[in-house]
């Protein structure tokens, strides 16, 4: 049960800003899939290999749901997903200057591992949430999800069109 005293107020507008983080944040792991082929004359490798790279970002990120996430019960949540973003920023950084197929792969997977913070944020939102306003705050937060994931390969999609 909510302890009253963790309430936060929430206004239209820091769920709007909440829901675009957890869309944001979980489109990471998708930018990749429609730009696969761009990535095979960039890093000068097989497509074999982008494949595989790009398995790697859903199966890391099925291991930071397994992994990750519940260590954000054990800590501070407010500074675990701190620390996750951080890492998530500079995974996407080495991602984005990556010289060849292995560092890109290896950041690919911390790309994955971090990817994890919209199961970070949603039931922390949950937790400094009032139970009767819960249901219309989560569904925002779920659907901000949701739109990142679509948005991401749209996105993706127009930067490999260009």
């Amino acid at each position: 049960m909510n302890n009253n005293d963790n309430y936060i107020q929430f206004s239209r507008a820091r769920v709007v800003f909440l829901a675009t983080c957890v869309g944001v944040i979980v489109a990471s792991m998708f930018y990749i899939q429609p730009i696969e082929k761009m990535l095979v004359t960039s890093l000068a490798t097989s497509p074999r290999t982008v494949s595989v790279i790009a398995m790697l970002v859903q199966v890391s990120y099925a291991l930071g749901l397994l992994l990750v996430v519940p260590l954000g019960d054990a800590h501070n949540r407010y500074h675990f997903l701190q620390v996750v973003e951080l890492l998530s920023v500079l995974s996407l950084f080495l991602a984005a200057f990556s010289p060849n197929a292995l560092l890109f792969g290896i950041a690919s997977v911390a790309i994955g591992l971090t990817s994890v913070g919209g199961q970070i944020i949603i039931p922390y939102v949950a937790y400094l949430t009032p139970v009767k306003r819960q249901g219309p705050i989560l569904g925002a937060m779920i659907s901000g999800m949701l739109t990142g994931i679509l948005f991401a390969r749209t996105f993706s999609g127009i930067i490999a069109q260009q």
